[in-house]
């Protein structure tokens, strides 16, 4: 039931404005149950004005933001580390990018000297040490 004295149209902007207050609290990590005690109202309340922050295509927007600001950040600290020789960030590169997999599948390197099964990144350290022994001797 309203209250009286207020307008749908005030409700409306209101829900609205609270739907993406609690959004900003949710992406923030905030539980449902937070929602409730920080906002005074019910579960269901909540999730309402959650659900109207989808609907009205808010999420999508705070996705987007996130792409927009966040993953040049991240990309610049994975390549900071990658300059820096950190293996961990390296491997989780070529993790990432399929490059090297977790369940190995044997990748097939030919050259003129050698065959070899590289299905592992110590066995491409192994391949790359020889490689590079035998550049240097030459």
């Amino acid at each position: 039931m309203r209250k009286k004295g207020t307008t749908v149209l005030n409700q409306t902007d209101e829900q609205r404005a609270q739907s993406m207050l609690m959004l900003a609290d949710r992406l923030s990590g905030a539980s449902v149950k937070t929602l409730e005690a920080r906002y005074s109202c019910s579960r269901r309340t909540v999730l309402r004005r959650l659900a109207l922050a989808r609907g009205s295509g808010l999420v999508e927007d705070a996705k987007a933001h996130i792409v927009e600001t966040l993953v040049p950040k991240a990309l610049h600290v994975f390549n900071q580390a990658l300059e820096a020789g950190d293996v961990s960030v390296a491997t989780d590169v070529l993790f990432g990018t399929g490059a090297l997999l977790k369940s190995p599948q044997p990748l097939s390197t030919t050259t003129e000297e050698t065959t070899d099964e590289i299905d592992t990144i110590e066995a491409y350290r192994a391949h790359r040490e020889r490689r590079l022994r035998q550049q240097d001797a030459t």
